[in-house]
């Protein structure tokens, strides 16, 4: 934008440039399973319907920062962990950017929070609700770990041991207060079984630790020991973790008899392959029934038994869906609600009152309740969504309509919406406030660093522009806005005349100033496909042209 100024004795300092940064669409970036169909996506539908919103669906998590630049609100819709595109390890980059300011919602069911492998992730410790609720029965899970001869070999710089031992760590920390654990290594013959309270984990550790390659293995006996030495009455899980290479022979009907052993003690066996290779014991086990989940390395081998745990772990995460079949559906507030499927969360402790907008319970009897809609606001903002977001609930008017609603009202609050003017004044920079909202009444912190000081209400002095595309403004620990800066070129400025103030206060900016010609010294030209700024060459032919014109009349 360019302004004119009252006479200054100069006709060159007669104008000034400064840039506004204003509002426009909420850029909202939808990530969905790419299997799932739109058109049955009420919440999806429900986005779209508001004409401020410019959704963007995606099947993949943005795993970089720059991924997020520019986007108001990310929301994860019943995509798994296993189908985004990203590990546990690779969730830092939004769980960062939410903690700076940004807005996200996770929606769903069998692809989301515990059952979707987000639990003990660092997302959830950005929502409103934990992915494990309070009164869940308390896990009883055994490692049995393959320790034979083949663990001595190299994968990379580490051993395949090395790994393995990372990876009984990552099933332990899996856990919470409550559960207890058994760390039984095997190969010709297995340890002890010894379960322990996560309580006394120093000595689980040790255990996982001490583990050595041995000889040979023999997956049958050991899974038929640990099955013996589990006491009973108690849920538990047998969490096998082999390349699958069997160095006894059993029969097909051994291993048939042996997987209706573990069905019939409702003891779930899962299976982690470190080869990329089918077993014929592993499918006769499930053919007889053992439940449980087998997940196996993929072309990276037996450094990918990471990747390949973490789909494993999910399946203890199943029972926390409920799909109401064993207690007449779900009531909320007295009004039966006909959802198809509820994940089972608690709520966070430090949620404010109103943040829990609906909670749902068993029809039948009096259970407890789970969180369906709940919001939690930080430096940024999250809201939870414990159910699919389509079905017969899914009425225009209904109940989770209407909760639904309120809580995209509150996590989409300012998204878009330009409150902050960067404005160049004589000797300074200020934030000036547009909005006709009530402005802050302290200091803004800015996400780089610096500090916009109070000057009266509505606005801020700032020191220097910030050396970033993209800053998020903050009142105390709750965002304003996050505001694109404008990308100024390099400055190569000629300005001539008489006006001394005028050039001081242009070469305490930065502002070349050129006195004459012979101080001016252009830079080479820049690649091809650039634009270069030639205006000094006409500048330069008048001048030749005025002296050849004296040169001549002398003559």
């Amino acid at each position: 934008m360019e302004d004119r100024f009252a006479d200054t004795g100069s006709a060159l300092s007669d104008f000034a440039t400064h840039f506004v940064v204003v509002g426009g669409k909420r850029s909202i970036l939808f990530c969905r399973d790419a299997r799932m169909s739109e058109g049955g996506d009420a919440l999806l539908a429900l986005l779209r319907a508001d004409e401020r919103n410019d959704v963007r669906v995606v099947s993949r998590l943005p795993g970089a920062a720059g991924e997020l630049a520019g986007v108001d609100a990310v929301i994860i819709h019943d995509l798994a962990l296993a189908q985004s595109g990203q590990s546990k390890e690779g969730l830092q980059p939004l769980a960062d950017w939410v903690r700076s300011g940004g807005r996200l919602m996770m929606a769903g069911a069998r692809g989301a929070f515990g059952p979707g492998g987000y639990r003990k992730t660092v997302l959830e410790e950005v929502m409103p609700v934990k992915f494990r609720p309070q009164n869940d029965k308390p896990r009883q899970v055994v490692l049995l770990l393959d320790c034979s001869d083949s663990m001595r070999a190299a994968v990379g710089s580490q051993t395949r041991l090395h790994l393995l031992k990372q990876a009984a760590l990552r099933v332990l920390d899996n856990l919470d207060n409550g559960d207890s654990a058994a760390v039984v290594g095997f190969s010709e013959t297995a340890d002890t079984l010894a379960m322990m309270p996560l309580s006394r984990r120093t000595e689980l550790d040790e255990r996982i630790r001490r583990l050595e390659a041995r000889t040979t293995t023999r997956i049958g006996s050991a899974l038929a020991g640990v099955l013996a030495s589990l006491p009973r009455g108690v849920e538990s899980r047998v969490m096998l973790v082999t390349d699958g290479e069997e160095g006894e022979s059993r029969s097909e009907a051994s291993w048939r008899e042996l997987g209706a052993a573990y069905s019939a003690a409702g003891c779930a066996l899962d299976i982690v392959l470190t080869e990329n290779v089918t077993r014929n014991w592993e499918v006769w086990l499930r053919a007889a029934g053992a439940t449980g989940r087998t997940a196996s390395v993929g072309s990276g081998g037996f450094g990918e038994i990471l990747e390949a745990l973490d789909r494993a772990l999910v399946s203890g995460e199943q029972g926390l869906l409920d799909d109401g079949s064993s207690h007449s559906g779900f009531v909320a507030g007295g009004i039966a609600l006909p959802l198809n499927l509820v994940c089972r969360t608690s709520p966070r402790q430090d949620l404010g009152p109103g943040d829990l907008l609906l909670e749902v319970k068993a029809a039948e009897g009096d259970g407890p309740t789970w969180p369906l809609v709940a919001r939690r606001e930080m430096a940024g903002r999250s809201v939870a969504l414990c159910t699919e977001g389509a079905g017969p609930a899914w009425i225009e008017g209904g109940l989770l309509v209407q909760s639904v609603s309120q809580a995209l009202g509150f996590l989409l609050a300012g998204a878009g919406e330009g409150k902050l003017d960067l404005v160049s004044r004589e000797d300074r920079l200020e934030l000036v406030w547009v909005s006709a909202e009530t402005p802050p009444d302290c200091d803004l912190r800015l996400s780089t660093g610096e500090t916009a000081r109070l000057l009266f209400s509505g606005r801020w002095e700032l020191a220097v522009v910030p050396a970033a595309r993209e800053v998020s403004v903050f009142a105390g620990e709750r965002l304003v806005q996050r505001m694109a800066l404008p990308q100024l070129p390099e400055r190569e400025l000629a300005l001539t005349g008489d006006d001394e103030a005028f050039f001081a206060a242009a070469e305490s900016r930065g502002v070349t100033v050129l006195r004459s010609i012979e101080n001016f010294q252009p830079r080479a030209a820049p690649e091809q496909g650039t634009l270069v700024a030639l205006g000094w060459l006409a500048a330069l032919a008048g001048i030749a042209a005025l002296l050849a014109g004296f040169a001549l009349r002398r003559r």
